[in-house]
């Protein structure tokens, strides 16, 4: 979250998504007990997607492949991020992500679902432009690497 000097409670980053949440001694990036739960639903929900891959369950792949983007927006969401601003676009990534997957449901759908993986692609690479530690180079090895 932001941190406001001028809204925030003492000791505290301010409002935020859950209301205001300590601070914890300058640091940003913590995982919380929402994060940390959020991730095991993460990973339960990705590996029940696997398994229904596995057995060819679209019943079972049908739930838990929206999941587990739900689940790990909700990480980004919760977690008290470095740069507020980063985190705001790699949520809009995974939320086209999201949307992805769910119109890759369904084949008819196929192309809206690129559609928004590539929207979703273009959130991230605004998101690694906007954080502060962006290097040039480093975007073209990875360009170079693709």
């Amino acid at each position: 979250m932001v941190v406001d000097a001028d809204r925030a409670k003492p000791g505290t980053l301010g409002p935020g998504l859950l209301g205001d949440r300590p601070a914890h001694n300058g640091q940003t990036g913590i995982v919380n007990t929402a994060a940390a739960f959020l991730s095991v639903v993460t990973a339960v929900s990705a590996l029940t997607n696997w398994w229904s891959r596995v057995r060819d369950d679209e019943r079972l792949e049908r739930w838990s492949k929206p999941l587990t983007l739900v689940a790990l927006t909700g990480v980004a969401l919760t977690i008290d991020p470095a740069q507020p601003d980063v985190r705001a676009w790699f949520v809009v990534a995974l939320l086209f992500c999201l949307a992805g997957d769910v119109f890759l449901l369904d084949d008819r759908r196929f192309v809206l679902g690129l559609g928004a993986f590539l929207l979703g692609h273009v959130a991230y690479g605004i998101g690694f432009v906007v954080a502060e530690t962006w290097r040039w180079w480093a975007f073209a090895v990875a360009g170079a690497a693709l």
